[in-house]
């Protein structure tokens, strides 16, 4: 039994017949091309453009995807400018997720520099580093980060995820961040499929006067 090329959906198409047992060389090139490029994966759709979220009484601003909204954290625990920043689909991808948050990023501004910042805030510089605090004592390495007159570090937290109601659900990756410069800082921390949502955030996080 001969081979045929690319699998069942090749052998599909050369069954019925596309090439005529009488077409010419280029006639054979032009379907096989035809036949790859139908194969071939459509490229994804370029990433939306993003929005721009300013509060000048915290003088903070980052921008997030142009398919999520930034709130103010109106729990009864929040403290003065920390932000919830979270998909627009954010009810529905609820639902399909368990009623699991993993998409939310909590972004804290703190009046003082990420040194001082760092302990409550579930980092601690140590030696020429950084550590990331996580659950039960876990702790994992930070990267420094440097950005003009920002500096802190950035990394992932080893934490845990619940559903909304509380429930315990597993053990979770978190990315979080800590930026800030001599006056102020930024804490940030996602949930487990937020972390290019907080890179973006921290690439574009702006301490303005």
């Amino acid at each position: 039994m001969s081979a045929r090329p690319g699998g069942a959906r090749f052998a599909r198409l050369f069954d019925h017949s596309i090439v005529r047992p009488d077409a010419t060389r280029t006639e054979v090139s032009r379907v096989l091309t035809v036949c790859l490029a139908l194969a071939l994966p459509v490229p994804a759709a370029t990433s939306p453009s993003n929005r721009t979220f300013r509060d000048s009484v915290c003088h903070v601003s980052f921008e997030y995807p142009d398919d999520w909204a930034v709130e103010t954290d109106s729990s009864p625990a929040a403290e003065a400018c920390t932000y919830l920043v979270r998909p627009l689909a954010y009810d529905s991808l609820l639902l399909a997720n368990d009623s699991v948050d993993v998409h939310t990023v909590f972004v804290q501004v703190i009046p003082q520099p990420p040194e001082v910042a760092a302990e409550d805030a579930g980092f601690e510089p140590r030696g020429r580093g950084w550590v990331i605090l996580g659950r039960w004592g876990a702790e994992t390495s930070g990267s420094p980060y440097r950005r003009g007159r920002l500096h802190g570090v950035t990394g992932i937290a080893a934490g845990g995820c619940y559903r909304v109601r509380g429930s315990y659900v597993g053990a979770c990756d978190l990315p979080a961040a800590l930026v800030g410069d001599e006056a102020r800082s930024v804490a940030i921390r996602g949930g487990p499929r937020s972390e290019d949502v907080v890179s973006l955030i921290v690439d574009t996080i702006e301490l303005e006067d």
